[in-house]
């Protein structure tokens, strides 16, 4: 495994990157974006930005615009 994919194995925000490479960036839904935000309550905006330190782009700026106003 490289590190890029074991940083911060474990994570709800490394769960939730796996979730959208799953589904794909085409097929995010704001329902999906939903289930997301609430899946990631609760989190602090250090331990967001460390762990996404290596998500693809797409997918940061996905979860950044969903949680900007929780974080």
């Amino acid at each position: 495994a490289t590190v890029k994919n074991m940083f911060a194995a474990g994570s709800r925000e490394v769960l939730a990157v796996w979730a959208l490479k799953f589904i794909g960036k085409n097929h995010v839904d704001q329902k999906t974006m939903q289930i997301i935000k609430n899946f990631l309550q609760g989190t602090t905006r250090t331990e967001f930005e460390k762990n996404l330190t290596f998500a693809p782009q797409w997918i940061k700026q996905i979860l950044f615009d969903t949680m900007k106003d929780v974080l």
